[in-house]
C-alpha cells in the first residue's frame, strides 16, 4: 500500500532532525515540519538557508526577520495565500561565521542537503520550483545539471526534468540594490497567475461561476 504524502513528509522530518552531516550545523534547528506548507502545493518555493533571526528563531522558513517581511508582503502583494504554498531552503538548517552573523552555505553543506531537497520535490510534486536567490538557483543543478543563472533566467519559465523553475531574487533587503522592490512585485504577480491559487485563476473561476445556469 502506497504511503500518504503526510507519512512521506513525516519520514523525512525524522530522518532531517537526525542529520549531523555538516560539522558547524550540528546543534541547529532543522526547518522543516507542517510549517513548511501546503503538500499539495502547485509550487516550492526554495530559499538559500533559514536566517538566525527569522527561521532559525521561529521554525518557519522565510518568517520573522526583515527578509521574511519582505516575502510575505511580495505574496500578499500577488495575491498569494501562504498556506497554499510549500516553502523550504536548500539548506535546512542556519549557517553562522564565527561572529555568530549568518553566512552562506558551502558547496558540501548544499550538496548534504540536496538529498532532503529532492526528497521534498518527489513528494510535493509541484509543478513550479520558485528559487529565490542565486544560491538558491545553483542549488538545484545539484540535484539534476542545468545552465540557468539568475541574472539571465529572472522572472522566467525555465524547463527542468518534470518541473518548470521559475528564478526570483531574494527576498532579502539587499537584493533591492539589483532588482527594485517594484520590479520584484511585478514578478511575484506574474508568478501568482500561473498557479491555481492565484487571483488570475479566482476571476476566472468567479466568472465561470456567475454563467452557470441556475
Amino acid at each position: 500500500m502506497e504511503r500518504s504524502k503526510q507519512q512521506q513528509f513525516a519520514d523525512l522530518v525524522a530522518a532531517v532532525a537526525k542529520c549531523d552531516l555538516c560539522p558547524r550545523m550540528r546543534g541547529r534547528r532543522r526547518v522543516l515540519g507542517p510549517d513548511n506548507g501546503n503538500l499539495d502545493s502547485e509550487a516550492v518555493f526554495v530559499a538559500e538557508a533559514p536566517g538566525r533571526l527569522g527561521a532559525d528563531k521561529f521554525g518557519k522558513p522565510l518568517h520573522g526577520d526583515q527578509t521574511g517581511r519582505n516575502f510575505e508582503e511580495y505574496l500578499r502583494n500577488a495575491g498569494l495565500d501562504r498556506e497554499s504554498l510549500f516553502i523550504t531552503n536548500a539548506v535546512l538548517c542556519n549557517p553562522r561565521r564565527t561572529d555568530g552573523n549568518n553566512a552562506t552555505p558551502s558547496a558540501a553543506e548544499i550538496r548534504n542537503c540536496s538529498r532532503h531537497l529532492a526528497t521534498v520535490l518527489d513528494i510535493v510534486k509541484p509543478k513550479y520550483v520558485v528559487t529565490l536567490g542565486r544560491v538558491a538557483l545553483s542549488s538545484l543543478a545539484v540535484i539534476k545539471p542545468h545552465k540557468y543563472t539568475l541574472s539571465r533566467s529572472v522572472a522566467t519559465l525555465c524547463p527542468w526534468g518534470s518541473h518548470f523553475v521559475y528564478p526570483l531574487f531574494h527576498p532579502s533587503p539587499r537584493a533591492c540594490i539589483a532588482r527594485s522592490m517594484r520590479t520584484q512585485l511585478e514578478d511575484y504577480r506574474r508568478l501568482a497567475d500561473l498557479l491555481p491559487t492565484g487571483p488570475m485563476c479566482a476571476i476566472i473561476e468567479s466568472a465561470l461561476a456567475s454563467k452557470k445556469p441556475a
